[in-house]
């Protein structure tokens, strides 16, 4: 789990492939929106 330190308002959780797991807020609710702009992302 990392913060997005571009914005620092959410949480970007990733599996052990570098793939996005989920998105969560800052008081754990998951965050849809933000999920779909990071699903195509990966961990370097």
């Amino acid at each position: 789990m990392y913060l997005d330190c571009r914005h620092k308002d959410h949480f970007e959780v990733f599996n052990k492939r570098g793939k996005v797991k989920d998105v969560l807020n800052p008081d754990g609710t998951s965050n849809s929106k933000k999920f779909n702009l990071a699903s195509g992302r990966k961990l370097k």
